[in-house]
This record gives structure tokens, sequence and C-alpha cells, in this order.
């Protein structure tokens, strides 16, 4: 009988779901990968918020997989090659979080630009002393670097508020919410037009580091940096250089090299700068959006055999 795994627990719901979906499967949730590894290699199809390490540790026995389904959009640090070469198909969740992250977005340039962070300081240290200057969004340029559905539903709520929106991809296609798109390898002639620089790309061998000390010098003195995509796109070294040396303005950032963020990074202290712990996308319908997807390709994999949504090019490694 086939199975598939999941090392997240289910809810009654979804499990009642996948079960009416799969008649005739063995469906084990809740799989603990530390203690049930032989129950990992007996899987055809394997589920959940899956690490690097356990999918490395899978692959390294023989094992029954033919598809992986992670519940995050990432999949850096994955043993791509090997998954290609046992000729396994990996998809992901890509585009569950495009609401969530959207208005985190929002947010940040909201906060940053009316300078809030430093408000809530001085309201915590009981301080009446107004914020000057302010901005504001209306008129302003926005750059999405990394235009997928993420990047989309940003783009559609900036132009909503009179933003002109500027966009990078790999292939410089066009899309609808974007004034213009620009080629990663165009990423220079961006840079230096935008108020706004909004970090969505996902992390492969082409964009490790992509923003560095160069680019940074080339950002408005007046730019606001925002990265809500991978932490190892930006070089943190330069990032804090250029928030140092009044390169670019201010910086929200979701997402860091190391995570979590040291205690002692200079970051935690700069009153330009808003953290957040990489919980960008986290919303309470986050796992209702995923099952939607593993749905779908669940229906089209015992159709088809392949599933069809969110296939990841292992080549390309997004």
């Amino acid at each position: 009988m086939p199975k598939i795994v999941f090392t997240e627990r289910l809810k009654e719901g979804y499990l009642g779901r996948i079960s009416a979906l799969m008649p005739g499967w063995t469906i084990i949730d809740n799989c603990d990968v530390s203690e049930n590894l032989s129950v990992l290699t007996e899987a055809e199809i394997l589920s959940g918020f899956l690490k690097p390490d356990t999918i490395k540790l899978l692959l390294a026995t023989e094992n029954n997989l033919k598809w992986i389904h992670v519940w995050s959009a990432g999949v850096d640090g994955m043993p791509l090659d090997e998954i290609a070469r046992q000729g396994v198909t990996l998809t992901n969740s890509s585009g569950v979080h495009a609401n969530g992250i959207s208005e985190v977005v929002l947010a940040l340039m909201l906060a940053l630009s009316r300078r809030l962070q430093i408000s809530i300081r001085k309201q915590a240290a009981n301080e009446w002393d107004p914020v000057l200057p302010l901005t504001e969004l209306n008129g302003k340029t926005l750059g999405i670097l990394g235009v997928g559905s993420i990047g989309r539903q940003t783009a559609s709520v900036a132009a909503a508020l009179g933003m002109h929106v500027l966009g990078l991809n790999r292939s410089g296609r066009p899309c609808k919410c974007v004034d213009k798109m620009y080629k990663v390898e165009e990423i220079a002639m961006l840079l230096p037009q935008c108020d706004y620089i909004v970090n969505i790309l996902p992390l492969t061998d082409h964009t490790y580091h992509l923003i560095g000390e160069n680019e940074f010098f080339k950002m408005n003195r007046d730019a606001i940096y925002i990265n809500v995509g991978r932490g190892g796109t930006t070089d943190t070294k330069a990032l804090i250089t250029a928030l140092e040396q009044g390169y670019i303005a201010a910086a929200g950032l979701d997402v860091f090299e190391e995570e979590p963020l040291s205690r002692d990074s200079v970051l935690w202290q700069m009153e330009q700068v808003i953290i957040t712990a990489h919980n960008a996308g986290m919303t309470p319908g986050y796992v209702d959006k995923v099952m939607d997807i593993l749905s779908d390709n669940i229906g089209s994999y015992l159709q088809s055999g392949a599933p069809r949504r969110n296939v990841v090019d292992l080549k390309l490694g997004y």
C-alpha cells in the first residue's frame, strides 16, 4: 500500500480531506524525523516544513520517494542535484505568502517613511518630541526585486497608493502592475531610480549576495531597503556599512544571513532599522493555502503521475 508521510500534525479536517483524496493510501502524519527515518524511507510522497538535512539524510538512504512537497516557498539549502539524480519531483508552497508578506512590506514602508520606530522609542521613554522630517508613499518610486506572486501583490498595493513601480525578474517579462521591468543584469539601472527597494528574491547561486557594497552605493541616500525574501541575497556587512555611512536612509528586515540574528548584532540598536523575526508570511490561513496547493497536486499526481503546481526547477533553484 503506497504511503504519504507528513512531518507535521494534521488537524482532523485536513486529515479527512487528504484521506478522501487518496483512498487505498496509508497516510501518516506528525512523523518525528529523528525517530522514524525508516517510516520516511517507505514514503512515496513526503510533505511538511522539511529541513535540508532531513532530505539529505533521507536521500542518502535507500528510499521509495517520488515526490516531496515543502510547506515553505524557498528551497535554498536543499540537495537539488541529488533530488534530480534520484528522479524525485520537488514542489513548494509558493503563493501562500502573497497577501501576508505584501502587507508586511506595506507596513514597513509606512512605518519607516513616517519614522514610527523612533516615535515608539520616544513613547517608551515618556518623551514628547515630534519626529521630523516625515515623508509619504504617494508619488514615490518602488523597486521590487523578484516579481513573483508576492511581488505582483506588492506592486498592486503600491500602485493603489499612487506609487510608480519598477520590477526586476530573470527574464524581464512585463507584468501589468509594474510600470517597467528590468532583467537581473540590469539591476544597476533600476536601483538609482527607487525611493523604496523591496527584495523578494529567492536564494540561489546566482542571487547570493546580489545586493552588496556596489548596489547599496548606487541607491539614493534617502532610499529605504526592505528584505522579506532570503537573508543570503544581501551582504550583511555591506548593509551595515550602508546604514552607518548613510548610503541608504533606513531598512526593514525580516530575513537574515544567519538566523536567529545574533544578539550582539549592531542592527538591533540602529534607530533607522525595523527588525521582524522571519515571520512576515505567517497568517492564520497559511496551512489552508498549503492544503489547497497540495490537494490540487495530489489530484494531478494520482491522475497523471506528476504534480502540476509549483514544480521547482531543480537547475534554477526555485
